[in-house]
């Protein structure tokens, strides 16, 4: 039944199917490789700067968050750095990964959604 979940969000391509798809522009502005959080952060971003992006994977998207453990507690650290001083804020789509506490399925539920 997972199986078939799965195969229901992606097209026989391994592309993700979305609500809306959109043609890719003539020319990107910005390609990047992995999507993971960082990846997901930096394309957010880029759309929020009014940047073309594509974001490509060898897997799937979100693979690192997939892959915890079922019922995992995804604590939020982000905003932060080491030094003390924040990450710069961003926009409304970059706010979207800021989050409470949950568990690992509606993390990925929402981060999905994004795209």
């Amino acid at each position: 039944m997972a199986e078939d979940a799965a195969e229901a969000e992606y097209t026989q391509l391994g592309t993700l199917r979305v609500a809306q798809p959109s043609p890719p522009p003539d020319q990107l502005d910005l390609l990047i490789a992995g999507g993971g959080p960082g990846g997901t952060a930096a394309a957010l971003r880029a759309l929020e700067l009014g940047m073309s992006v594509l974001v490509i994977d060898a897997d799937d998207l979100l693979t690192k968050i997939r892959d915890f453990h079922e019922g995992k507690d995804i604590l939020p650290d982000y905003g932060v750095r080491k030094d003390g001083r924040p990450f710069p804020p961003g926009g409304a789509l970059l706010g979207a990964l800021h989050f409470e506490p949950w568990k690992r399925e509606e993390m990925l539920a929402r981060w999905k959604g994004l795209y």
